[in-house]
């Protein structure tokens, strides 16, 4: 407030701690309580008076209050930057007593906020702290941020509150990146959104026409943003200004004559609004300058007035080498070879000799499915699509059925009805009881062949089930199992390396009955498939069942697996797994 930006004198910051005072006493109490100044700053503010002194309070307040919340939401030299050009702030300084020294301090304040600001206020304060920490007061950096012998390279927003001797301001023919013209839903803090929409038949989407004013809005936003920067670029530079903007003439296109043709019909603010790059606004410009001339001669209009900006530019315009012809190489220029560091070539050439110590172990799986392992050559079997399902069930679904009804069957039930000789009215009502308790679909249950229920009731397999002391189905397991025995089950030769004889694999599956006994435990798996004979359920199955009895022996520990057997639904009878 003391600064020369807002014009307040000490008399003044006295009258607004009294006058906070009174409109203390006005509110009722009889001894005014200390407050702050920015608490007196408030009240005043508040107090609905119309002077001249509150009104130059109140401005101050909506000032202060705007770069508040802007500091919410941008970069700190974003701030800086804000607080330079509205308030004139580094004009202000240069009429200072060392005014010139003082400039330079606001400069290279915004270079160092450009940096350290990045994160935001706080980060700021937190590199401004160590900073002072580690003594560094600044004085010792060069004006302008630049040192000499050096080319700096910088973006446009980091070049903010900064100038140099010499600015090149390069790549102004690219394009402005107007994505946010493009989204499929525009929101405007002030307009509200635009969607675009899809037609009820066809493909596509049109755009509404909220969606059209907001999309220009947006463009018009973007071109304002883009413009401003372009101003932060042209007015780095304090001796010399270097600009290169592609001529753009093609074949069938020439920049200059359309921009020639909108200027001469006094249509330059379209031309402003429809630019694309800072080179279009550029080339406007530099045709209308008093040295364009040769920028006019490309354009062909020689008659086109000019603006008398009171600059002088020197234009340069390189024209491009005929189609067809290239220019000449320069001459390459003879260097002695450099004689190669032994001791680098020695530590490249052991570097790129390395070799994982372990790499018979990138063929090992971490954690595998028996299933996957039995079933990893043969060919996946599709789901039968919807339109073929009313014909009735495949093989492959009448075999699932069969295997879901033995999951929930009663074996107990169908033992006494074995025993009773009922087994011809047992199993239809076994059936109708998991149908009832929604265990199986009743689409399925009607195609269930009860002749092989009945072959399973009357084999040895359901013999060993009855003698058992307890019946696990399903088991789901997960083990580790060596990495050498899985390799193996999976037709995979076992490498002799120690790395993969340590190595342990995790192995899932779900054993479809564990009979348990007092002294052992028996495996059985019952198979519904089409094999041929016994010895191809034996190649197909045996790696499975080997590795069902590892994981179920080593979970039931100390009792072993004495039997292994897969019984075929198919065959109707039990197969031994030796």
């Amino acid at each position: 407030m003391l600064g020369p930006l807002f014009g307040f004198t000490d008399d003044d910051l006295v009258r607004l701690r009294a006058r906070a005072e009174e409109i203390q006493k006005q509110q009722g109490e009889n001894a005014p309580q200390r407050i702050s100044l920015y608490g007196a700053l408030l009240l005043t503010v508040n107090s609905g008076e119309d002077t001249p002194f509150t009104g130059k309070v109140r401005a101050f307040y909506a000032r202060l209050t705007e770069l508040r919340r802007m500091a919410r939401s941008v970069p700190a030299e974003q701030l800086l930057e804000e607080i330079f050009a509205s308030t004139g702030y580094l004009a202000a300084l240069g009429v200072m007593e060392n005014g010139a020294r003082r400039r330079e301090d606001a400069r290279r304040f915004a270079s160092f906020c450009a940096g350290a600001g990045s994160g935001g206020i706080s980060a700021l304060v937190r590199a401004i702290d160590a900073a002072a920490l580690a003594g560094s007061t600044g004085q010792d950096t060069v004006p302008g941020g630049s040192r000499p012998g050096c080319v700096t390279v910088m973006t446009i927003h980091r070049s903010k509150g900064l100038q140099f001797p010499v600015v090149f301001v390069a790549d102004t023919a690219r394009r402005f990146n107007a994505a946010d013209t493009r989204q499929p839903v525009l929101l405007h803090r002030m307009y509200g959104a635009g969607l675009r929409l899809r037609p009820e038949e066809g493909e596509g989407a049109y755009k509404t026409a909220a969606y059209t004013a907001l999309s220009n809005v947006h463009a018009a936003e973007m071109r304002s943003e883009q413009m401003r920067l372009l101003y932060v670029a042209l007015t780095r530079a304090q001796d010399k200004l270097i600009l290169t903007v592609p001529l753009g003439i093609g074949k069938t296109s020439n920049p200059f004559t359309r921009a020639a043709a909108f200027l001469e019909a006094g249509a330059g603010q379209t031309l402003c609004r429809q630019a694309n790059s800072f080179a279009d606004w550029l080339r406007a410009a530099l045709l209308v300058h008093p040295n364009g001339g040769p920028l006019r001669r490309l354009a062909e209009d020689l008659e086109l007035p000019f603006a008398d900006t009171g600059s002088t530019i020197t234009l340069t315009v390189q024209q491009a080498l005929p189609e067809g012809v290239e220019p000449p190489d320069p001459e390459p220029e003879e260097r002695p070879l450099a004689q190669a560091d032994p001791a680098l070539t020695e530590a490249l050439r052991q570097g790129f000799a390395w070799q994982y110590p372990a790499a018979e172990l990138a063929r090992v799986p971490a954690k595998v499915s028996v299933t996957g392992i039995v079933h990893k050559a043969e060919q996946t079997t599709l789901e039968r699509p919807g339109f073929l399902a009313k014909d009735g069930l495949t093989a492959a679904e009448m075999g699932t059925a069969l295997h879901a009804f033995l999951e929930h069957a009663d074996f107990a039930a169908l033992a006494a009805a074995k025993q009773a000789g009922t087994l011809e009215t047992a199993i239809p009502a076994e059936r109708d009881r998991q149908v009832e308790a929604k265990l199986t679909a009743p689409e399925i249950a009607e195609k269930l062949d009860a002749g092989r229920i009945r072959r399973f009731v009357e084999s040895e397999a359901f013999a060993r089930i009855c003698a058992a002391d307890e019946v696990l189905r399903e088991l789901d397991f997960i083990t580790a199992l060596p990495a050498a025995e899985v390799l193996t089950a999976q037709g995979t030769d076992s490498a002799d390396s120690a790395a993969v004889a340590q190595a342990k694999v995790l192995v899932q599956g779900i054993a479809d009955l564990v009979l348990v006994f007092p002294n052992h435990l028996e495996l059985l798996d019952y198979k519904t498939d089409r094999r041929k004979s016994e010895d191809d359920f034996l190649a197909a199955y045996r790696a499975q069942l080997d590795l069902y009895a590892l994981a179920i022996s080593k979970r039931f520990a100390p009792k072993p697996v004495t039997y292994k057997g897969i019984y075929s639904l198919e065959l109707g009878k039990l197969i031994e797994v030796k």
